[in-house]
């Protein structure tokens, strides 16, 4: 798969005018509708009797990337009432797109409900193969999850850094306002599993609460060790000389 695609751009219309990039978010739009039409094409051609074939994802991705996909996507399915199963459903809240209704039915995919299901399914199956975990491995409900003292799961379909494997997608919320799931659009100081390091992030960063059948070992480890109290853990010998 390609590693440089054009930028997507997240940000609403008004915003890019308010930023004078109405030329950037433009050009990321009328890519956007090329692959809602690419989808819908790649659906028809790879669906016989109601079932979508293995491998209909496969060169969407690898023309669009799976940032795009992902977006396009989620545009289309979390502003309407479609036939899809909840955890697609999820999923696609999960994804920020801008409530810009005259912007985002340009890109809408028309497709048959279950078909669509089924493609995002694989696009899922597809961003597994590269390491890279997404909201099928997070446990209980959507949006309804308190953060704090949970390991989360930064969200590898709605966010632009170069993730490369699932040790760059663990992360400990320590606190923050963002942890309470009543606080949408506030911030939680995260800590990263891998190597301890601290960011603030928002709460919509995160995909959710990693279920803990998919926890690493070696997470299991850090997490263990953050979740220690100082004074329970071990002193560390001063190497001084014991007085008598």
């Amino acid at each position: 798969m390609r590693t440089e695609y054009s930028p997507l751009d997240r940000r609403s219309r008004a915003d890019a005018r308010r930023a004078g990039e109405s030329q950037k978010w433009e050009a990321s739009l009328r890519l956007n509708v090329r692959c809602a039409k690419a989808i819908e094409h790649a659906i028809e051609c790879h669906s016989a009797g109601g079932v979508l074939e293995s491998g209909a994802a496969e060169e969407i991705l690898e023309r669009y990337g799976f940032a795009r996909v992902s977006f396009v996507l989620a545009g289309s399915l979390n502003r309407h009432i479609r036939n899809i199963s909840d955890k697609v459903s999820d999923w696609s809240m999960s994804v920020k797109v801008p409530y810009d209704p005259k912007y985002t039915s340009q890109f809408m995919i028309h497709a048959n409900d279950p078909l669509l299901d089924a493609f995002v399914r694989q696009v899922w199956e597809a961003r597994q193969k590269l390491g890279l975990y997404g909201m099928e491995h997070c446990a209980g409900e959507w949006g309804c999850e308190d953060y704090q003292d949970r390991v989360l799961l930064l969200n590898a379909d709605g966010t632009d850094r170069n993730l490369t494997s699932l040790k760059e997608q663990l992360w400990y919320a320590a606190d923050g306002l963002g942890c309470r799931p009543e606080n949408c659009g506030c911030s939680i100081r995260a800590v990263r599993l891998a190597d301890g390091g601290t960011e603030i992030l928002d709460r919509g960063d995160f995909a959710g609460v990693l279920d803990e059948r998919y926890l690493p070992d070696w997470a299991a480890e850090k997490l263990a060790e953050l979740r220690t109290p100082q004074h329970q853990q071990p002193e560390a010998p001063s190497g001084g000389m014991e007085m008598t």
